[in-house]
């Protein structure tokens, strides 16, 4: 599973949040969201927790399988 960097940055842009105020909120630490960010594969419990922080929906966050 990987984390779709484009909508994942418009949603910290409408939230007004940084990369450090995010991790802190999700407990996901600023490394793993670095990694996730230039395409590492990410579980599915690491982007749930993005998700709920963000207050959106896991399907908004990851990139869609081709």
């Amino acid at each position: 599973m990987k984390l779709n960097k484009e909508k994942y940055n418009l949603l910290l842009a409408e939230n007004c949040l940084t990369q450090a105020e995010i991790a802190s909120m999700s407990k996901v630490g600023k490394g793993t969201i670095i990694k996730m960010l230039a395409g590492a594969d990410t579980q599915p419990k690491t982007i749930g927790k993005l998700a709920k922080a963000l207050k959106v929906d896991v399907l908004c966050l990851i990139e869609a399988s081709t």
